[in-house]
């Protein structure tokens, strides 16, 4: 399959995958986990493991601006127990039956340090997913091929005059149209696999056979 196809499929299932797995364990494995404890610790405990799969789901699911996409997640989420405090202080009833709060309120503090474990994770994910040490907008040059996703990235260099690093498909079917201009941020997220190059010295080039063998100078 196409990986722009795949990439824009992920981007479409985001919303109701992250939202479907969420409300799957908070129905069927929450209850199982929290077996044999009282209401208020299963009460507490469910938000808490909820909201901080919210995030963790839409950081895996999301092809591109990972972390972004999580503490986008996790921001909307915020917005569901502020809801429930106005439910509950407003007096508004659900299925006419007035709402309360079950537990003290120690559900909304863990539904906080949920989304905030879930953040901090992703925060780690993402960090340890950008190994160079120059800048992510560092300049850095890449072929049509590769920014479409339709060859895999198989030819690296960095180059000595400007600092700009070149990742490229590794075919010689290229016209000066061929080459875009992006973040060395960007790269890593199109080739993740190129962060292995990152210690590679000024002025050094490095390829490989296929995405999955070893880089070679």
């Amino acid at each position: 399959m196409n990986r722009n196809l795949i990439r824009w499929f992920r981007w479409l299932i985001l919303i109701p995958a992250t939202i479907g797995l969420t409300v799957l364990y908070a129905i069927y494995v929450n209850p199982v986990l929290t077996q044999g404890f009282g209401k208020n610790i299963e009460h507490a405990l469910n938000p808490f493991i909820s909201f901080a799969l919210v995030v963790l789901i839409a950081y895996l699911i999301a092809p591109s601006y990972k972390f972004k996409t999580s503490l986008i997640f996790g921001c909307l989420s915020l917005l569901l127990p502020f809801v429930g405090i106005i439910i509950v202080l407003t007096g508004i009833k659900i299925g006419g039956e007035e709402q309360y709060v079950l537990d003290g309120g120690i559900a909304i503090f863990t539904t906080i340090a949920g989304l905030a474990v879930g953040l901090l994770i992703t925060w780690k994910l993402n960090i340890r997913s950008y190994r160079f040490k120059e800048p992510k907008n560092t300049a850095c040059i890449v072929c049509s091929h590769v920014i479409n996703r339709e060859r895999s990235i198989l030819y690296a260099s960095h180059q000595a005059e400007d600092g700009f690093w070149q990742f490229l498909c590794g075919k010689d079917d290229h016209t000066e149209e061929s080459f875009k201009l992006i973040s060395l941020e960007e790269a890593t997220v199109i080739g993740p696999s190129i962060n292995d190059v990152h210690r590679l010295p000024l002025g050094s080039s490095i390829a490989r056979a296929g995405e999955t063998d070893e880089w070679r100078i």
